[in-house]
């Protein structure tokens, strides 16, 4: 009794343990839940035998054993009386399917099944394979069902298609359906009908075969490809109203597709498949009988180009149709296919080939090329593939080592028969083309085009010598694929072999003129001449020209003929003056010769006097010649009708091209005189404009014209800012707003005053023609008139009248551009215009800039008005002479562009004419002194001139006029000096430097109440210079740091922008280039790095930048400076009183030039150490310099070496220290470091390289495991300090410059060496004592954690243990 109740307890243990459960924990009741676990179970055979065989056992059972038992007994039964009927799930029958032995061996326990049949194990294995069948049969239908919709979506691109019953049915989970749902199951004891086993759910039976065809073919490329070709063909009979089904056997039932009518898969199995299958089955046979036409290939395998391992699988597809095992064929076909594809190259290659023996001319055997040239027949498409056969795959072998560049290669020789013919009469071996060589660069001379092409010439002869000599005419096929092997290497060596024959061939007719003239350089040049005066064009415009001269206005074209066409030849005015030497160092060559030199001479001379007056009217600024081009033919001398010169104003809508007919050379000269006098009419009246608009004298003729083409109304809107700067001279801080305002003015004047005459326009225009326009009348811009009257002139005439229209209306022939006369007034106004009163105090900051009335200053005592103040001075004074003279009137602004003008040898006169008539012309309201800096240094020309135009503007100035000119006393006999040496004073304005550097603090303060970046600099000044006596101690950290005040300190946009100047000579363009680039913002600092490479102009342009505060480049591109920005200079601390431009040095000279200007001076460590130590035992002394920058001293670089090395030096274990937090003083920090660092006095750099490179070390020491005491507890006690003392020694090694290095000290100094004494050379040898002295070093590895120990000497110890020695003392 104890023994079954033992038993039961464990039978219930086993069932209750191992039954399923849900997530919940709760035993699972499905029926697939408890199939799969009986099917599973491998004790359930064993537990259901003891329930049917021992009912005591059974009663012994839990309460919930047995209701598991209830419940699998009647789920089992239930599901064997489904698979006997066929009513089962799908997915239930696979379940018992893939065990079905186990379900067998179920059945026959009596509990589990009742059915007698159940317990034959024959007939279930029977029933169950009539099961496997069936489902599988399911699987088959569906996967047909499949097929079918993937080809019926193909379709959909061209047809509709009706699948909606396929796609439904597709979509059923055929798992939760039963058998019986999808056919007649076989049953026991019932015969089974034609039905049974057979699947009808998909009804599918109309259609089978078609789905069994797509399932097996939908993977074949061909196939698809026909499938989707005939939907196509039955979408365009359905476009054309066909009927789709046109021949079927029920005449009354027929069933018929139109327009936009659905296909059903009846239809498309009609229609599409079975036309296609057809298809799809001619092709197949026809491929394997080779019968398939070439054309067919090239539609049908046309993607398997290059694919012809798919090509092979595609094939092997198509031997499905007739499951035939005979594929030997497919191997031929795919290899006829491959060779099919790629012989075309072949003939192109044998095309190709059939050319160059046409040039060539050779007569041998080429019955090769005729064999593949019958591909390139029309009717060879029409060919079996079978006619791909050894014959044809032999003659494409022979080429197929012709590549596309060979191919190209051999295309260029074909397409250059008359070059080849004309080179093989020419020279009649290889051995003469070095000769014609040496004659050819005879005739090439010095000229670089030529050169080049002697060259290509060689080139391109020697690559091709194996075709061109050695080819013989009797040569055949063979011989020339010899040959081409050396053509071949000829081109691997030079892969522009082709472009150098093309090149070269172009070039034809200068070769015949080498050939003829036999390399003589007189009779090439006279050839050349001729060619020129037969057949060339001078061609003078400004066009796509950054900056116009002479050199680069006039350029010469001559056409030449080759087998591309004609290529026109250029010569620069370089060459054609080169040419013109060498004529003139000719001796006649006869009388044709020697008039053909002439007549090249003669036109070549006006051509030239043609372009200087142009370049001169274009630099003059005159508008109506901005874009005017002219075509000089020089074979209008041989009296053809055609016009010999040919003009363009290129002014849309006004007038065309002017074609000027006659006699070229006489209309030349007459067009060269007119210029001349159109330059000189312009003149006067630019002169005349200036006179009477003062404010002209602002700007050079090039920014005139800019100002005119950019102060048009409709240009208003989105103005430069160049132009507003460039206005700001005239108008401080000029806004769009002002010149909308002035705009307005200005048209309510033209409107309300009677338009001015001018009473010089008869001097200033040429005399009438009869006939044309009446003289005084006014051109009125209609473009048709004076065009009607250009046709109707004359040779020159029609110059004249196009100047006449434009001087008496400029603004009708220029209509997008404001004419002068409406500028000067424009800008008159400008200057003029009072401020608005809300925007006056935010937009000036110095009083004087308010005063409506203009700027009165008074001269230094000792100057007189009225006449020039000379002033002799040492050059290093002049600049401070200048601030100086200015400080009479310190309530005005600084002088800036206007007032002063900085001389040099590179000045334009136009420059200083502009500065005398504003010194000398009346116009402006105030009262201003004009000085004129280093007079000494303009050119002798310019110097000329000025003189000139200061008598004669001085005889016509009303008014008392101050002009100060100061000259160096180096050049005091230069010509300026001595033509002005009657107005020279013996006195040098020089006021202390105290009082100059309190003068130009006051301007350089900005008021509080105006943003400025200058508000993080001292005092609010907005020009700084920071300076030191020696490089790396701070000057750009320091820059840096007001950088980042000003951000924190405004929300304002802000930018810091840094110009390096390196170039021994300052270049003004340059700088100017970088300001103008920098981004607009508000608020900008402009940081200029001053090298000490810097030695020449430095002073001139900080004068410029600082004093004038303006900066203008070679293009009349200007540079304002503004208060709201900061200008920081930094720059070494040079030696007192040298003179800049390499002058001796003046004892005299008292003022460092840089030392007028605001300064900081950055100090090294050592002596900041010092001041930081004396302003903390006297808290009084106050410095405005930078110290010890705080936040380099509060970060790790600084902080972690400063903290370990001051434990390191007190004696404590660095075992368990970690950095942590900012401790000390700036001079505790610096004491520490001067301790460690090896240097006496250090600078910033060399101390902060110092600390970085130990501060990596130490960080990898904080993390490695071996200076960790929590992993090498005692083992290592006392590593770390071990450790970090070879890192100090090799941080001070690595700290340690080799050399004292230049930028260490102000400038370059001289070392006299003569006598020195090894104390003497001491800074000369290296420092470094690894360099010299190696000894152990320590570093921590890329991983940072391990270490290297290099230069360790390991000796074993009595102990038998290691210790590290000193190899010296072997201690």
């Amino acid at each position: 009794m104890v023994k079954n109740w033992k038993l039961g307890k464990l039978v219930s243990a086993i069932i209750e343990k191992s039954w399923p459960r849900d997530a919940h924990g709760h035993y699972q009741e499905g029926e697939e839940a408890i199939l799969q676990h009986m099917l599973s179970w491998t004790a359930a055979k064993n537990i259901f035998h003891l329930h049917g065989a021992d009912e005591k056992l059974i009663s012994k059972l839990t309460d919930e054993a047995k209701e598991r038992i209830v419940v699998a007994s009647s789920a089992f039964s239930a599901i064997s009386n489904q698979v006997l009927r066929g009513t089962i799930e799908i997915k239930q029958l696979n379940h018992i399917l893939q065990n079905k032995s186990t379900f067998i061996e179920l059945l026959k326990i009596d509990c589990l099944s009742d059915s007698p049949r159940c317990k034959e194990s024959s007939s279930m294995k029977r029933l169950l394979q009539w099961r496997y069948d069936e489902v599988k049969a399911v699987y088959n239908e569906r996967e047909l069902v499949q097929s079918l919709i993937t080809m019926f979506h193909k379709l959909q691109e061209h047809i509709a298609v009706d699948m909606r019953k396929l796609e439904e049915k597709h979509q059923i989970n055929i798992e939760e359906m039963t058998l019986d749902e999808f056919m007649e199951v076989h049953q026991f004891d019932e015969l089974s009908s034609d039905l049974t086993g057979v699947v009808t759910y998909f009804d599918l039976e109309d259609i089978k075969e078609m789905a069994r065809v797509l399932r097996m073919l939908k993977d074949s490329f061909i196939f698809c490809m026909c499938w989707e070709n005939q939907a196509k063909d039955l979408s365009k009979r359905n476009q054309h109203g066909n009927l789709i089904d046109e021949d079927d056997d029920s005449s009354e039932e027929e069933e018929v597709i139109e327009v936009q009518t659905v296909a059903t898969p009846t239809v498309i199995q009609r229609d599409i498949f079975q036309p296609c299958y057809l298809k799809y089955q001619k092709i197949y046979s026809d491929l394997k009988s080779g019968g398939l036409k070439l054309e067919e290939v090239d539609v049908i395998f046309r993607d398997y180009k290059g694919k012809y391992e798919e090509l092979r699988k595609e094939l092997e597809f198509m031997c499905r149709t007739d499951r035939s095992e005979d594929q030997n064929w497919i191997q031929r076909r795919t290899q006829q296919i491959e060779q099919y594809h790629e012989i075309h190259l072949a003939v192109e290659s044998a095309l190709v080939i059939k050319k160059v023996k046409q040039t060539l001319c050779p007569q041998g055997d080429f019955k090769v090329l005729e064999i593949l040239l019958e591909v390139a027949d029309v009717n060879f498409k029409k060919e079996n593939l079978d006619r791909i056969d050894n014959s044809l795959m032999q003659a494409k072998k022979d080429l197929v080592d012709i590549t596309e560049p060979r191919r190209q290669c051999l295309q260029e020789l074909a397409e250059r028969k008359n070059f080849v013919l004309w080179v093989k009469e020419a020279l009649e071996d290889i051995n003469e083309l070095k000769v014609f060589v040496d004659l050819a660069s005879i005739s090439a001379g010095e000229n670089d085009l030529d050169v080049d092409r002697v060259a290509c010439f060689h080139d391109a002869v020697l690559g091709y010598s194996s075709m061109l000599y050695e080819l013989k005419p009797d040569s055949g096929f063979g011989a020339f694929k010899e040959l081409l092997k050396k053509l071949w290497k000829a081109l691997d060596n030079d892969h522009n072999l082709p472009k150098k024959l093309r090149d070269t061939a172009r070039h034809l007719e200068w070769l015949k003129t080498v050939k003829d003239s036999h390399g003589s350089v007189e009779l090439s040049s006279l050839s050349l001449a001729a060619a020129i005066n037969n057949k060339g064009i001078y061609i003078i415009s400004a066009q796509h020209l950054k900056k116009l001269s002479l050199d680069n206005a006039l350029t010469l074209k001559i056409p030449e003929e080759h087998d591309e066409g004609i290529e026109m030849r250029c010569y620069t005015l370089e060459d054609l003056r080169e040419l013109q030497n060498k004529l003139m160092l000719m001796s006649g060559k006869g009388e044709q010769g020697q008039g053909e030199v002439d007549q090249f001479a003669e036109v070549f001379a006006g051509v030239q006097r043609l372009t200087v007056a142009f370049v001169d009217l274009y630099a003059a600024g005159n508008p109506l010649f901005r874009h005017w081009e002219a075509n000089i033919n020089c074979s209008g001398l041989s009296g053809r009708p055609a016009a010999g010169i040919i003009m363009d104003f290129n002014l849309s809508g006004v007038v065309g091209e002017i074609m000027v007919e006659g006699n070229m050379l006489e209309q030349l000269h007459d067009l060269c005189r007119k210029m001349e006098q159109c330059l000189d009419f312009w003149k006067a009246f630019i002169d005349q404009q200036r006179s009477q608009y003062y404010y002209l004298n602002y700007y050079t003729a090039e920014q005139i014209v800019y100002l005119c083409n950019r102060l048009i109304q409709k240009n208003l809107k989105d103005l430069e800012s160049q132009t507003l700067m460039m206005l700001s001279f005239i108008k401080p801080n000029c806004r769009i707003h002002d010149l909308r305002q002035t705009w307005h003015t200005l048209q309510y004047k033209l409107i309300t005053t009677a338009p001015e005459r001018n009473e010089d326009i008869d001097f200033q225009t040429f005399v009438e023609v009869p006939g044309s326009m009446e003289a005084g009348s006014t051109f009125e811009g209609d473009g048709a008139d004076l065009q009607s009257l250009v046709e109707q002139a004359s040779g020159s005439q029609k110059l004249d009248l196009v100047w006449n229209a434009y001087m008496r209306d400029m603004q009708s022939v220029l209509p997008d551009s404001l004419d002068v006369r409406n500028l000067g007034k424009l800008l008159e106004i400008l200057a003029n215009q009072e401020e608005d009163d809300e925007d006056e105090e935010e937009e000036e900051y110095m009083l004087s800039e308010k005063n409506k009335k203009g700027i009165f200053r008074t001269l230094p005592k000792g100057l007189v008005s009225g006449r020039p103040n000379l002033i002799i001075c040492p050059r290093a004074e002049v600049l401070t002479s200048c601030i100086s003279v200015y400080m009479s009137s310190r309530s005005e602004p600084l002088p800036t562009y206007d007032e002063v003008l900085l001389c040099n040898a590179t000045t334009p006169y136009e420059q200083v004419e502009l500065f005398l008539r504003r010194c000398l012309i009346a116009g402006y309201c105030g009262e201003k002194i004009y000085t004129l800096l280093h007079a000494e240094d303009l050119a002798y020309e310019a110097s000329c001139k000025v003189e000139q135009l200061f008598q004669r503007l001085e005889t016509q100035c009303n008014k008392p006029y101050k002009l100060v000119i100061i000259c160096s006393a180096d050049r005091e006999h230069a010509y300026i000096p001595s033509a002005f040496s009657k107005y020279r004073l013996h006195m040098v304005p020089m006021e202390p430097l105290g009082q100059i550097q309190s003068y130009l603090s006051r301007h350089y303060t900005v008021p509080k109440e105006e943003a400025s970046a200058s508000a993080v600099f001292r005092n609010r000044m907005f020009v700084g210079v920071v300076t030191s006596k020696r490089a790396g101690v701070g000057k750009s950290l320091y820059i840096q740091r007001l950088y980042k005040e000003l951000k924190k300190s405004t929300k304002r946009p802000s930018l810091l922008k840094c110009i390096r100047l390196i170039e021994p000579t300052v270049d003004e363009n340059s700088i100017l280039q970088s300001l103008l680039n920098s981004p607009k913002k508000e608020l900008t600092i402009f940081h200029f790095d001053i090298t000490s490479s810097v030695q020449k102009g430095l002073h001139e342009f900080l004068f410029k930048l600082l004093v004038l505060q303006y900066l203008m480049d070679s293009e009349g591109r200007m540079w304002k400076c503004s208060n709201k920005h900061l200008y920081a200079i930094e720059i070494l601390q040079s030696a007192r009183n040298i003179p800049q431009n390499g002058t001796r040095p003046n004892a005299n000279a008292q003022i460092d030039f840089l030392d007028v200007f605001p300064k900081v001076f950055c100090r090294p460590p050592k002596e900041i150490l010092e001041m930081e130590m004396r302003m903390r035992n006297n808290p009084s002394i106050q410095t405005e310099d930078p110290l010890m920058d705080d936040q380099e001293f509060r970060s790790e670089a600084f902080q972690r070496p400063y903290q370990y090395l001051t434990r390191f030096y007190n004696g404590i274990s660095l075992d368990n220290f970690m950095y942590n937090g900012v401790e000390g003083t700036h001079v505790e920090c610096l004491q520490m470091f001067f301790v460690y660092c090896g240097i006496m006095d250090p600078s910033w750099a060399e101390l902060r390289n110092f600390a970085w490179f130990l501060n990596l070390q130490l960080r990898d020491c904080e993390t490695s495991v071996f200076c960790q005491m929590d992993f090498v507890g005692d083992t290592l006690m006392g590593f770390k300090n071990f450790v970090v003392d070879f890192m100090i020694l090799m941080a001070k090694d690595f700290a340690t410059p080799s050399l004292s290095i230049s930028d260490q000290s102000p400038g370059r100094q001289h070392v006299d060496l003569a006598g020195a004494t090894e104390a003497d050379l001491a800074p000369f040898r290296i420092r470094k004592r690894w360099e010299c002295e190696p000894h152990p070093y320590i570093f921590f590895n890329d991983d940072h954690i391990s270490m290297t120990f290099i230069g360790f000497h390991l000796k074993v110890n009595e102990q038998n243990e290691v210790d590290a020695i000193d190899p010296s003392k072997k201690t």
